[in-house]
């Protein structure tokens, strides 16, 4: 006798019966198995049908336990080579996410700064005016009059008029006796800080020259008029050059025909000599400023401090003069 499984419950029946008699399931016309004869596959894996048929709870966790370690045991039993590879499924996934955030990034910024720029026409802007209700406080004050504030007081300093005034020469005429004598005129100004200065003037350079500092020079026989004026004053002084034809070539022992010059403390015997460079005999010497420089009876000049004299002596009755300079004492390195 031949025993037919049922394939709805499992149930073990015999074929004699025509149906299933526990879910009364007709005997279907090809069996799939026969009595006594386990499934293939359960048999290779060891399995062992219990109660309650094929598709049970029972039956089926056990053939889903079976297919697991057989499963496991199977993977042992790969060599490396044969371990498929983990596919590269996640980077796929990340890379698109990647596509899709770029591309929401550039559709953004092409929508708020280039969508609008093309159309050529901008939405307008409605600015609701904001009113502002600013309550009215009435107050009532006493009426004080405004107070008086005093104008400062300016005080205009008056300046006095320096204009000059007046001019007074210490020489109102001075004749000379030899080509290039020096004398200095001097002159006084009223008031004494008048903001004028002086000038002179010559009448007649061929005659006698002067400079800013009022220092004539004989050059030829004449007569000239130096012109002294300070503002709207001046005042004039009469030069005479006239000397003898034989005195013409009468000069002093210095570097220059009628000036020299001396250190202070120094000395120096001046002589008035002819073409020939013979000293002549000439007596009163002076000094016009002695504080500067003194000269002896016999010419010798001693320098006492630093400025500028006259030295003056008489030949035959002429006058000659000689300006000499003293300055200071030269120190040695």
């Amino acid at each position: 006798m031949n025993k037919i499984i049922c394939e709805m419950c499992g149930t073990v029946y015999p074929d004699t019966a025509h149906q299933c008699p526990i879910c009364g399931c007709a005997q279907p016309s090809d069996p799939q198995m026969q009595a006594n004869q386990p499934l293939a596959e359960e048999a290779a894996a060891g399995y062992t049908y219990v109660k309650g048929g094929r598709f049970s709870k029972s039956n089926v966790r056990k053939r889903n336990n079976m297919a697991k370690a057989a499963a496991v045991y199977e993977q042992d039993d790969m060599d490396e080579d044969e371990i498929p590879k983990e596919s590269n499924r996640g980077l796929t996934i990340a890379i698109i996410v990647l596509l899709l955030a770029i591309i929401a990034v550039a559709a953004y910024i092409y929508i708020r700064f280039f969508a609008g720029s093309g159309s050529g026409k901008e939405k307008p802007v409605v600015t609701t005016p904001v009113v502002t209700t600013t309550p009215v406080i009435t107050t009532t004050q006493p009426t004080t009059p405004p107070a008086t504030t005093p104008e400062p007081t300016t005080t205009v300093e008056t300046t006095p008029d320096k204009s000059c005034t007046g001019v007074t020469l210490t020489d109102q005429s001075i004749t000379f006796s030899n080509l290039g004598g020096v004398w200095t005129l001097t002159a006084t100004v009223e008031p004494a800080d008048t903001v004028d200065q002086l000038t002179f003037t010559s009448s007649d350079p061929t005659v006698a020259t002067v400079d800013a500092n009022g220092r004539i020079i004989a050059i030829g026989n004449g007569t000239a008029t130096i012109t002294v004026s300070c503002g709207t004053a001046s005042a004039q002084c009469a030069i005479t050059v006239q000397v003898p034809e034989e005195n013409k070539d009468l000069t002093f022992n210095t570097y220059e025909p009628f000036e020299g010059s001396l250190t202070k403390g120094s000395a120096f015997r001046l002589k008035l000599r002819d073409k020939n460079k013979t000293a002549l005999e000439v007596t009163n010497w002076t000094s016009s400023k002695p504080g500067v420089a003194t000269v002896s009876e016999d010419g010798l000049v001693k320098a006492v401090s630093t400025g500028t004299t006259e030295i003056s002596c008489t030949y035959e009755g002429w006058v000659y003069t000689c300006k000499i300079i003293v300055t200071e004492e030269k120190k040695n390195n």
